[in-house]
């Protein structure tokens, strides 16, 4: 098992980063050791790493609604303020008058990541996502790069996904 201070980890994962991983306490806001922000540029020549879906401007409204009050209307609904973690993944998002969180926008938006770009094109907003999932722990996708391309076994793989881990 994968251990950290003698401790079995969390071992997080998912599909694939927008090249590099996020720190945990920007996902689920504690901080773990193990759980750093570390290379993934693999995942960049993934099949679909970056993604491009547009929503209108009333279902980005009515589905930000259900968070809080947006404080304007539809017509006039639009995104400011944005702030990102050191990996690219959306920390802080002005939508109208509420602040929420990248993970908060992708969840109620079903977007495919926190790492996105949003613009409004008339009556409709583009979401341009890279990555998909989470972006905590190990990219599955960049695991299997590591494999495939450098040769790596299981445990380099994991150990780079999981700084200052051991398997026992």
């Amino acid at each position: 098992i994968m251990v950290y201070e003698g401790e079995p980890i969390l071992a997080v994962f998912h599909a694939q980063s927008a090249g590099k991983t996020e720190d945990s306490e920007n996902v689920w806001v504690q901080e773990i050791p193990y759980l750093r922000s570390v290379d993934s540029s693999g995942d960049l020549s993934a099949p679909d790493n970056t993604v491009t879906e547009t929503l209108s401007t009333k279902t980005v409204w009515e589905k930000l609604s259900t968070l809080g009050d947006l404080g304007v209307s539809a017509a006039e609904l639009d995104f400011s303020g944005i702030q990102r973690s050191e990996a690219g993944y959306i920390q802080q998002i002005q939508a109208g008058n509420l602040t929420l969180t990248g993970l908060e926008v992708r969840t109620a938006l079903g977007l495919r990541s926190a790492d996105f770009t949003v613009q409004r094109q008339g009556d409709d907003f583009v979401f341009t996502t890279k990555g998909y999932g989470h972006g905590a722990g190990m990219s599955q996708y960049g695991a299997a790069g590591y494999i495939a391309q450098y040769g790596w076994n299981y445990t380099q793989v994991l150990q780079h996904y999981f700084p200052g881990t051991s398997v026992v």
